[in-house]
């Protein structure tokens, strides 16, 4: 009878060590799990439109559509964007046009929109949106020097 409890003894070790290892492999995978959720980025500016699709429609459409947008007219928007790239060291990024640059400028100004609005209507990153406002704020501010 002692043999018998032993390897009775024995089972229930095993079963339990078992069940000790498949409670930390469960507990593992639900760690890498919650590990995982937290780090997954999801795109949040998916839109199929793109704030230089935007600029573009803009200009292109009616007279009147620039001048609400930006509270300037089409000549002026553009002779605008030339004077800051030409005169005052406007650039534009690899994926950022000038006068993409200076309708995320015009249109925080002229509306008074936060920033967050203006990432869904140009379809980019608040960094993105705050880098290139700041830009133009720059070259205007140049600009202004030789005006005033």
């Amino acid at each position: 009878m002692d043999s018998d409890d032993s390897n009775s003894s024995n089972d229930n070790e095993e079963c339990v060590m078992e069940e000790d290892r498949e409670f930390e492999m469960l507990c593992g995978l639900a760690l890498k799990g919650i590990i995982l959720a937290r780090n997954l980025r999801t795109p949040c500016h998916t839109s199929d439109r793109t704030g230089h699709m935007f600029i573009i429609e803009v200009l292109n459409g009616h007279p009147r559509r620039c001048y609400e947008m930006f509270r300037l007219n089409v000549p002026v928007f553009r002779q605008l964007c030339l004077d800051l790239a030409t005169n005052y060291g406007l650039q534009q990024t690899r994926k950022v046009s000038i006068e993409e640059s200076v309708g995320i400028f015009l249109m925080t100004l002229a509306h008074g929109c936060s920033n967050r609005f203006v990432q869904e209507f140009f379809n980019h990153s608040g960094e993105t949106i705050h880098m290139h406002f700041h830009t133009v704020l720059e070259a205007v501010l140049k600009l202004s020097a030789d005006i005033i």
